[in-house]
């Protein structure tokens, strides 16, 4: 399956409420990591703990940019919508690990509440107000956001299912909290 088809098959799952579907997208050994709240789910687990989510209440799910793949790995940024009224209440973005055929990790990242910057690709300015309290002059917060937007299109560090905060702040020069405030 092609990545683009692969990933909408995967938003379509989710749009559905569909737990098995979603967990039909690992391999049989693969595994689901719900990178923000530090949790991993096999297969069924995932099914299981899917379930349940998809009874409390019904999420919208829609691709925001380009699905980016190579010959190992997709990933793409998504927006979750509350289903009753479609309000923006999640942003996030998925990394999936292929060997073979089949996806062997599902990392996702989000951030718990909604970031316009995530979904436009940490590509519009940050205000003053998210910054005010850092510390930071904006100049300063600017050039680390620079780095940050400039490592995302040329390098393409989202790829890398490896990365992590402490990292990709190494990567920018920052903090983990100032790379923090330049996501958000």
């Amino acid at each position: 399956m092609q990545a683009t088809e692969f990933v909408h098959s995967y938003l379509d799952a989710w749009n559905h409420a569909d737990a098995v579907g979603v967990a039909n997208h690992l391999s049989k050994n693969g595994t689901y990591r719900d990178v923000p709240n530090d949790d991993q789910y096999s297969p069924g687990e995932l099914v299981s703990m899917r379930a349940e989510f998809f009874a409390s209440e019904r999420h919208q799910y829609e691709l925001t940019g380009d699905v980016l793949s190579n010959d190992y790995s997709v990933a793409f940024q998504y927006k979750m919508s509350s289903g009753h009224n479609h309000t923006p209440y999640r942003c996030g973005a998925e990394f999936i690990t292929f060997q073979g055929d089949g996806a062997v990790l599902i990392s996702d990242y989000y951030d718990p509440t909604y970031s316009e910057s995530l979904v436009k690709g940490l590509s519009h300015a940050i205000t003053t107000q998210k910054y005010a309290k850092s510390g930071l002059a904006s100049e300063q917060l600017d050039s680390y956001k620079e780095r940050l937007v400039k490592l995302m299109a040329e390098q393409k560090v989202y790829l890398d299912p490896e990365i992590t905060l402490p990292s990709l702040a190494q990567m920018v020069g920052c903090s983990i909290n100032q790379l923090l405030v330049n996501a958000t």
